[in-house]
């Protein structure tokens, strides 16, 4: 363990905020999941206030079928009782519908991900899932079959006996609720497809963007030198350029390189305090850094804009040398 001293100007105030590890963990994908989510919530509220339209729709053709049950004494709490029965079957039926496309979704991304990939390996139904599902199902089938069961129970009992059913529920008291339901659907959709909209956008956005390097024709390898032959940094530096050798020597190979990461991978952090240039502060900034060989540019086909790149005999012994990028320039030496 290396203890080092830090040296706080006075009157600086220093706080420690504890955060829970699964929200650390989480953190960087918990905003993509949380719009999926919302997504997933949408699409479910549209099924549900098509399935209450539906109902609705169909108390008029049932009229005489509800008016010859509340002439045997089936009464109005019958009544709502059947239609959240019915509600909830239905329901029931779409909780087990998607419970069984999960299971095929998440089969097919186990088989689809490549093996190294083993994210999808922890994901799996469980007791949980199916409980969520479960209290889901019931939630929307009272929330969403109470109404239809509300205007089925004020029928008239002997309108639908006679006129079987056309009129047995008043036309104008069932309309406006079928009326708002069409423009919630509508409502929904709209959003729902504005939103699927800007992230297909954004996708091929991103898939048009310029990374900075060409990735094409590229193989990286890991390696960990957490052994005992590499103690010093001069077995290490030895294993390295015997390494880039005998790649470089390979026929096809163009150029090879030895990194502490590749593009997209978390670096280090390290701090620095700018000592010269314009508008100095004294403060502290905060910016990741690499560590690479030369001919890393060249195997990333990154272009250097000016300076040098990196050569052989920039080594331990010699003046240290950098290479920052474009925006690094923008932001602490803007102009020079």
């Amino acid at each position: 363990m290396v203890i080092q001293q830090l040296r706080i100007p006075e009157g600086t105030v220093v706080s420690l905020r504890l955060v829970p590890l699964q929200q650390s963990l989480s953190e960087s994908v918990r905003g993509p999941l949380m719009i999926l989510w919302g997504a997933v919530g949408v699409v479910l509220l549209m099924g549900c206030v098509n399935i209450a339209s539906l109902l609705l729709a169909r108390i008029p053709a049932r009229a005489q079928e509800l008016a010859t049950r509340i002439a045997l004494g089936g009464g109005k709490s019958g009544i709502i009782g059947q239609m959240l029965t019915e509600s909830l079957v239905l329901a029931m039926a779409g909780g087990l519908a998607g419970v069984g496309m999960g299971y095929l979704g998440i089969y097919a991304f186990k088989a689809w991900v490549p093996p190294d990939l083993n994210i999808w390996q922890v994901v799996h139904l469980d007791g949980r899932v199916l409980f969520a599902t479960l209290g889901f199902s019931v939630l929307t089938s009272v929330l969403f079959g109470t109404l239809p069961a509300f205007y089925a129970s004020r029928l008239n009992v002997q309108a639908g006996l006679t006129d079987g059913g056309s009129r047995g529920v008043a036309g104008r008291q069932i309309r406006w609720p079928h009326r708002i339901f069409v423009i919630g659907k509508i409502t929904m959709g709209f959003v729902l497809l504005t939103g699927a909209g800007l992230l297909v956008q954004t996708f091929l956005h991103l898939v048009n963007v310029n990374p900075g390097f060409d990735a094409s024709n590229l193989w990286a390898a890991k390696i960990s030198l957490q052994d005992s032959r590499y103690g010093d940094q001069a077995r290490v530096n030895h294993l390295f350029n015997e390494s880039l050798a005998n790649i470089q020597a390979l026929p096809g190979v163009d150029a090879a390189a030895v990194s502490l990461c590749v593009p997209y991978e978390r670096p280090l952090n390290a701090g620095f305090v700018r000592l010269d240039g314009p508008d100095l502060d004294g403060r502290s900034h905060t910016s990741n850094v690499c560590y690479v060989t030369p001919g890393y540019f060249q195997t990333l086909r990154i272009p250097l804009r000016a300076g040098r790149d990196f050569e052989r005999l920039d080594t331990a012994d010699t003046m240290p040398v950098v290479i920052v990028n474009e925006t690094f320039v923008r932001q602490f030496f803007p102009n020079q």
